[in-house]
């Protein structure tokens, strides 16, 4: 042989860019690698026989798809967006996405409420226990039709009371008339027969309402005017006494 294994090697790598193993079998060559096409592996046959013509090849070149460096001008993941198959890897079988921990989530009970975007545990609390105040925005009218409120925006905040001129606070009297007016005035309240005494800001109220409702409806306008101390419920529920 006037062309050795090494040589062989050399010209496949230096004319079309392959690496393969050349071994010597006496009057056989083995030629050995992988190609990316068929036309390298009949270019590196030809050129095997070329340089060892005495002997007989035996061809173990192996074709496997290489993917080029870039498609068309793009990177592999610019070709994976666009669409080309195989431009990414694919994910292994053995490959699994780790499951979340959301055992620091609040546990919700009721499932119709879950749903809701804004509900959380602390809504669950409200619904299974006692109601809520909401202060009525229904406007009050008096015999002649007049407004007199209703709409207000700040129902549940505190209410002024006009000052004493003695000490500068509000006195029991100016308190009383003011929770006479809130009554009267709140859809909630007005209509009640209540009667309203105050002393040093402790406010009673006296007097005979329908329904348990309306005595905490009461006791809630009461507590919103300025300078309530307490609020003393010596309401009759007729509800309670049939």
């Amino acid at each position: 042989m006037s062309v050795s294994p090494a040589e062989i090697e050399k010209a496949l790598e230096d004319e079309i860019g392959i690496s393969a193993a050349i071994e010597d079998l006496g009057s056989e060559l083995g030629v050995t690698g992988m190609v990316g096409t068929e036309g390298e592996r009949q270019a590196a046959l030809d050129i095997v026989s070329a340089l060892a013509p005495e002997k007989r090849i035996i061809d173990n070149l192996e074709i496997v798809n290489v993917l080029p460096e870039d498609l068309d001008g793009m990177s592999l993941s610019e070709a994976a967006v666009a669409g080309f198959p195989g431009a990414m890897p694919e994910t292994s079988d053995d490959e699994s996405l780790e499951p979340g921990d959301f055992t620091d989530q609040e546990i919700l009970e009721n499932p119709l409420g879950a749903s809701g975007p804004g509900y959380t545990a602390a809504d669950e609390d409200i619904s299974e226990g006692d109601e809520v105040y909401i202060p009525p925005t229904d406007p009050v009218l008096d015999r002649q039709g007049e407004v007199l409120g209703g709409f207000e925006t700040t129902s549940m905040d505190s209410v002024a009371v006009p000052r004493s001129a003695l000490d500068g606070e509000p006195g029991d009297e100016a308190i009383a008339d003011v929770v006479r007016r809130e009554l009267r005035e709140d859809a909630a309240t007005n209509g009640l027969e209540i009667e309203v005494s105050v002393s040093q800001g402790n406010v009673y109220l006296h007097g005979t309402v329908q329904s348990l409702i309306d005595a905490e409806n009461a006791e809630e306008v009461a507590f919103r005017v300025e300078g309530v101390v307490d609020v003393y419920d010596k309401l009759k529920i007729e509800d309670l006494q049939l």
